[in-house]
């Protein structure tokens, strides 16, 4: 890994609950064959779930994180440009807690996609879903 990863995951919580950023973070340390590294930026949430995101990067040995602990909350997007402030991938990912990447390569075919596209913009495949206790139901897979 290097000083500069490729990607930079900015994840924008504000009040999240610990079960749907769990569930968020998981889906990005899946990720293979990139490198990145997880911004998470925390617009004065009565309870960040700092404690529990250090303790879950540390049970997956996963070092390469920093948390933006805004002390007022100041709003969507100036939450999110705190935490843009610290990035320092050759891209950006920004991701809300309950939200997951594709699948495992998700990153990467999308560092393929952007190497080989003249666009600005990049788009992948996405899944619409409804997550009710154990029952996991994907209403369109595009």
């Amino acid at each position: 890994m290097t000083d500069n990863p490729i990607f930079s995951i900015l994840v924008v919580t504000y009040n999240s609950s610990w079960d749907k950023t769990r569930q968020t973070l998981y889906s990005i340390l899946c990720q293979k064959d990139t490198d990145f590294e997880i911004v998470l930026a925390d617009d004065s949430s009565k309870e960040n779930n700092f404690a529990n995101i250090k303790d879950y990067f540390a049970l997956n040995n996963f070092t390469k994180y920093t948390l933006v602990e805004n002390k007022h909350n100041q709003g969507t997007v100036k939450n999110t440009l705190s935490g843009l402030k610290i990035c320092k991938g050759e891209y950006v990912k920004p991701i809300s807690p309950g939200d997951f990447l594709y699948d495992e390569h998700t990153l990467f075919s999308a560092y393929k996609q952007i190497k080989t596209s003249t666009g600005a913009v990049f788009f992948g495949r996405c899944a619409y879903y409804s997550n009710e206790g154990d029952n996991h139901t994907v209403y369109k897979d595009k």
